[in-house]
């Protein structure tokens, strides 16, 4: 059994916590190895800067006291310097920070490197404020002796450095909870939760709603009606109170999991007169849920409480540079700010902060032998030390009085550790009792439990006797850096471990079914993957679309771009190769998406997905969609960096928000485009292939959702996923967005990126069999000799066909229908009679509708578009009411080929002899290097794609041949003797003169071989049909006998 699956099924308490100190003293390991490394090494340092973890080359320039007496230091650069120059830097006030400090040694041969863990409380341009954890001059710190070096510092006063690393505190609260949990004793009043979830035997215990008074039971009827919750909610909620030991309200995306949070908090303080703690791994989540509870509880309160009740008290305890501005008039600081003693702690910081500068003036102005000078300072310093302790008392005082008084206390789950919540549940410590003990909480609700690592849960769940989990494990697991720890189960959360309990699952949990954010085409893949087809659109949002947020006019609904819920851009066979930094890749360090801080983190882009985003991302803008309704996802944080820099030149596009899918998680956007990034000849996927983050990815849009990725790449680890964009989306590929100009500005950059050691492509393992040994591979076309491709392009066309088929055993069925619907709709365009509609079933596949649509597009006096949703979607192909009489020719144009004559031009050939020349280029069927010999290195000869295992294997080399029949079309047609009115349309020739006469050899010979094909043609044509037609006549029986029982 490996360590993911221990942990999924420890049911022993003990043995769980020796195995997760364990594994926590592994993730440490990791952290202070980074640290070190960083910390000794300037190269390691300065591969941090370039990577915004870190700040270097400061000077302390202010020191001055803060809250809680904690000493803040501001530090700054060169006087000309902006420390924030580009958007390079990725730190943010609030961050968890270390302060390196490098000091000259006595004998001038090394220096000493000293580490403060603080907190990032402001950043500026030209300087940064860190609040240090402890005071340097007393506390002791980690010392490293670093020797004289080339890559050592300059002798300067610049001697500072700020580095995003993680805090030893954090690991020092998980660990002594931990402990507490092996030692906890049958009378503590979280003994039961902890047996319930360490021993099957344990039963979690209901029937709190049975003891409740009459009038408690109207308050709270009172308190939900008011909420207009939905019955999914209520029952949750009322399974929640209802529990008197565990509970779990199951919140898959876009259900209400906060607004069911918060209504069951406003019972549980005004109903019930209970003290709630509520955590949560991370300060947004809980800045959440401060917000809207702020704005709630209030209301509540009034409504059903009489006057003389007393105003109901929320405390957000947190570093204040970490909450957000919505939620900081109910921080701790704040409410100390309006205390009684807030008075006298200001006067004692003032003090502080003048002997500090009477400190600094003293070091300044150094007089060695002076008679009094060490003495003087001695004195400062032994006041300094008087001060602070009165400080600490006075701060504990208020502390106490504050957070007791307080009917709900929120903070993060490592913060429920900290001194300011032990005051609410022990009081004070310090031998005075005069402010009367502290309280124990009676609930403690965990928000986003699923997100958490399980120890830091515990140091809030071990606070009070009942406990609530919000979450949903479908979505991303807690972070974890070390590979190690991972894959011995550090990653595994507490809803993990219920959910793998059956028994213990289905008496504890409740989820919530209905979801209020996405279109229902949007939510069908998730909510069959993840919650057994259960997870069901609210009827305000099932139908919605992006048009509907557009000022009303004739244009917005013809526009498919903002009335299609879900689109796939397919770019297999498109040259949209994924490329990496040089060294360490990104699923190196892990391969369920675990992001590593430092400098060896690296990561993935795709140059040519960046570019299909950024050109979709301006057809909305053009539609008239606002920026900030926009967000741009990617699994790797190269792509964002890339797709950023695009949007630098588009002021419209400021305001569209772009991130890696971890930072959109708990966030929505009314459309949102994702770059899957990953294309390579291995099919590879990294942590792409993890279903939890793709369900995160594809449940942050609200109405419009567009999926970039190569088919062939995703859908060897994501099958089902792939398949269900190709039945269900706006199929399209990448080769209608990326013309050939394009292509060859990706493929100069990618050389540029090569050359000079940016980036490398992916590459086969050694030793690895190719999967597309009969055919030149992806990185081999762009080396061959422009010989070996005219070589190839002047096989005849009967063996070029032959190898065609071969390769793609599919394939024969979609050309039949190709052909077929190609007579049909030239017919039906021709005819003048004919004014009724062309309507297609829904049985039509993506790469079919894909199809009918290029082959209408080719004739200008006809109409097509697809309308309807799932399985009421069909394809209407109609005429244009002014052309109705008229009679067209086809103009076929492949997005991808040279304009075969110029606008002006007027073809004389009839319909019908198009359509035969047209059926005639079908059936020679010729690949795509006859006419792409000498362009661009992606359209030289076409790999053998991989067996077909799925569907989605299939409809690959179907996309693929629908492009290139295009580019055929457009070059025989361009070649045969169409007449017109004016000069020959044939274009000059691209190609070398060897080649061309090959070519042009072959053209005097299709038509001769094009009537003896035709005929075999026809029969194969003929029996594939008959077989579909036999194929679906039998599915339409079963489902109709199916519908019977």
């Amino acid at each position: 059994m490996d360590g993911v699956e221990r942990v999924r099924r420890c049911r022993d308490a003990d043995e769980y916590v020796g195995w997760m100190q364990g594994l926590l003293e592994v993730e440490r390991d990791e952290e202070v190895a980074v640290m070190v490394q960083a910390g000794v090494s300037r190269a390691q340092m300065a591969q941090m800067q370039a990577a915004g973890d870190a700040i270097m080359r400061l000077e302390l320039r202010h020191e001055r006291t803060g809250f809680g007496g904690k000493t803040v230091w501001e530090l700054a650069g060169a006087p000309a310097r902006r420390l924030l120059d580009g958007a390079a830097c990725r730190m943010r006030t609030g961050d968890i920070v270390t302060v390196r400090c490098k000091h000259a040694d006595g004998g001038g041969t090394g220096s000493s490197l000293r580490f403060h863990e603080g907190v990032l409380t402001e950043l500026k341009d030209e300087s940064v404020s860190v609040m240090l954890n402890h005071d340097p001059f007393s506390h002791p710190t980690k010392d490293y002796t670093e020797q004289a070096s080339a890559d050592s510092e300059t002798s300067s006063s610049f001697h500072y450095a700020v580095l995003r690393i993680g805090s030893e505190t954090t690991f020092l609260k998980m660990n002594a909870a931990l402990k507490q949990l092996r030692a906890l004793s049958h009378s503590h009043p979280a003994s039961r939760v902890r047996s319930i979830l360490f021993h099957s035997e344990i039963k979690p215990q209901n029937g709190l709603l049975g003891s409740l008074p009459e009038d408690a039971r109207h308050k709270m009827e009172a308190i939900l009606a008011s909420l207009a919750l939905n019955d999914p909610q209520v029952d949750a909620i009322l399974a929640a109170v209802d529990a008197k030991d565990l509970a779990v309200i199951h919140g898959p995306p876009g259900t209400g999991k906060t607004t069911c949070l918060v209504a069951l908090i406003c019972i549980l303080v005004v109903v019930l007169k209970q003290r709630v703690l509520v955590v949560a791994p991370s300060n947004i989540a809980v800045d959440n849920v401060t917000e809207r509870l702020g704005a709630v509880l209030p209301l509540v309160a009034a409504a059903v409480e009489d006057k003389t009740s007393k105003p109901k008290k929320i405390i957000r305890i947190g570093h204040p540079a970490r909450i957000l501005a919505n939620a900081q008039r109910f921080s701790l600081e704040h409410a100390l700010a309006a205390c009684d003693e807030s008075a006298l702690v200001r006067d004692i910081r003032t003090e502080i902060d003048q002997i500090d500068q009477s400190l600094s003036a003293s070091s300044q102005r150094r007089h060695p032998g002076v008679a009094g000078k060490s003495t003087d300072k001695h004195k400062l310093y032994g006041e300094r030390r008087t001060l602070r302790r009165e400080l600490a008392k006075t701060e504990r005082l208020a502390l106490s009085r504050t957070i007791q008084s307080a009917d709900v206390v929120l903070s993060t789950a490592v913060g429920a550790g900290s001194r300011s919540v032990s005051f609410a549940t022990r009081g004070m410590h310090d031998g005075d009792a005069s402010h009367g003990p502290g309280k124990p909480f009676d609930v403690v609700i965990v928000d986003e439990a699923g997100q958490g690592l399980e120890p830091s849960l515990w140091i809030a769940l071990l606070q009070a006797r009942k406990a609530v989990m919000a979450g949903d494990p479908f979505q991303l697991p807690p972070t974890v850096k070390s590979a190690k720890a991972e894959q011995g189960g550090l990653a595994v959360s507490v809803l993990d471990r219920i959910f793998e309990n059956k028994s213990l699952c289905d008496q504890v949990v409740r989820m919530l079914t209905i979801q209020f954010r996405m279109h229902k085409t949007i939510a069908a893949w998730s909510s069959a993957k993840f919650y057994r087809g259960e997870l069901v659109p609210h009827e305000s949002v099932e139908s919605h679309l992006l048009a509907d947020v557009l000022p009303s006019s004739p244009a917005r609904t013809e526009d498919e771009n903002v009335s299609e819920p879900l689109v796939y851009i397919d770019t297999a066979g498109c040259s949209c190769d994924e490329m990496s930094s040089s060294g360490r890749t990104a699923e190196d360090s892990s391969s369920s998406g675990r992001i590593v801080s430092g400098a060896s983190t690296e990561s993935r882009f795709n140059e040519g997905e960046a570019l299909v985003i950024f050109r979709h991302l301006n057809s909305l803008l053009d539609a008239g969609v606002a920026g900030d309704l926009i967000g741009i996802i990617s699994p790797y944080a190269a792509q964002v960096s890339l797709v950023r820099k695009k949007l630098e030149s588009d002021p419209r596009a400021r305001a569209v928000e772009v991130s890696t899918v971890d930072g959109f998680q708990g966030r929505e956007k009314e459309a949102i485009l994702i770059s899957l990034v990953r294309s390579n000849e291995n099919k590879e996927t990294g942590f792409v292939k993890d279903l939890r983050r793709m369900n995160v990815a594809v449940t942050r849009a609200k109405r419009h959702l567009v999926v970039v990725g190569d088919s062939d790449t995703i859908g060897n680890d994501l099958p089902d996923f792939i398949e269900f964009l190709e039945s269900h989306s706006d199929y399209r590929t990448a080769a209608l967005t990326l013309d050939d100009q394009s292509v060859a500005a990706m493929s100069m950059a990618a050389t540029k990126h090569v050359k000079t050691g940016n980036v490398s492509h992916d590459k086969q393992p050694h030793g690895a069999k190719s999967q597309k040994s009969s055919k030149l591979s992806k990185s081999s076309r762009a080396k061959q000799s422009p010989s070996a491709c005219e070589k190839d392009a002047l096989k005849p066309n009967a063996e070029r066909a032959a190898e065609h088929t071969a390769d793609h055993p599919d394939d024969a069925a979609l050309r039949s229908f190709e052909d077929e619907w190609t007579q049909k709709i030239g017919a039906y365009a021709s005819d003048a009679k004919a004014s009724r509609p062309i309507e297609l079933a829904c049985s039509l596949n993506a790469r079919q509708r894909l199809i009918i649509h290029r082959v209408a597009e080719g004739f200008s006096n006809l109409t097509h578009e697809s309308v309807g949703e799932g399985p009421e979607r069909r394809l209407i192909v109609g005429k244009k009411k002014q052309d109705c009489s008229s009679e067209t020719a086809p103009q076929h144009a492949s997005p991808l080929s040279t304009p075969v004559s110029a606008p002006e031009k007027k073809l004389t050939v009839g319909p019908a002899e198009v359509s035969e020349k047209a059926e005639e280029a079908l059936s020679a069927r010729r690949p795509r290097a006859m006419d792409e010999a000498m362009k661009s290195p992606r359209s030289t000869a076409k790999p053998k794609p991989r067996a077909a295992k799925n569907k989605h294997t299939a409809s690959k080399s179907e996309a693929k041949d629908v492009e290139n029949d295009d580019e055929d079309i457009d070059m025989i047609l361009a070649s045969l003797n169409v007449k017109e009115t004016g000069k020959s349309n044939v274009q000059p020739s691209r190609f070398a003169p060897h080649v061309q006469a090959a070519i042009d050899n072959q053209k005097t010979q299709l038509a001769d071989r094009a009537g003896k094909e035709k005929a075999s043609h026809r029969a194969s044509l003929k029996k594939v049909l008959d077989q579909k037609l036999a194929e679906d006549s039998a599915n339409r029986s079963r489902k109709s006998t199916g519908k019977k029982k």
